[in-house]
């Protein structure tokens, strides 16, 4: 009965918090700026500057709980998600069957296929097969091939609900 304004809800807090954590924050932001400023000025004296590496980082939190919610009757299915470590589209279908266009409906297993670009500066380099879980929903099963440059497939296949 509370489950829809609960499942829209927490989804936009946890964002919140990822994005204060990755520094979205201005006021934050211009802090770490000025840290970093400070540190440069004073390792500059004593040393010489060495360019930095444009390694990339490696994409460590693909929330799929809360991008890809599970499918629940009547609640219309998210299509595409964004973070700071990526963007992702949704596709979804009816379990043994074809693409699924219009809201969930009760009673029945969907698949969804997540299609996932790391942001600039990102990699799945190093990504574990199968290495992502979903929370939501009852019997959700989460396939994904070891990780390899800058795309990466995850198929999540939900129980009916």
């Amino acid at each position: 009965m509370y489950k829809t304004p609960a499942r829209r809800l927490f989804p936009a807090l946890c964002a919140l918090l990822l994005a204060f954590a990755a520094c979205k924050n201005p006021i934050i932001s211009e802090w770490y700026r000025e840290d970093d400023d400070k540190n440069q000025n004073q390792s500059s004296a004593s040393a010489p500057q060495t360019p930095q590496s444009a390694a990339l980082q490696r994409v460590n939190d693909l929330a799929l709980t809360y991008n890809v919610p599970a499918p629940y009757g009547g609640e219309t299915p998210v299509r595409s998600f964004a973070g700071p470590q990526y963007e992702g589209r949704v596709d979804w279908s009816v379990s043994g069957g074809g693409a699924h266009n219009g809201p969930f409906v009760t009673g029945t297993a969907y698949t969804a296929l997540v299609n996932i670009v790391a942001a600039a500066g990102w990699t799945f380099d190093g990504v574990a097969e199968n290495s992502f879980a979903h929370l939501g929903g009852a019997g959700a099963a989460v396939r994904n091939a070891a990780g390899e440059g800058t795309a990466l497939l995850v198929i999540i296949e939900f129980a009916p609900a």
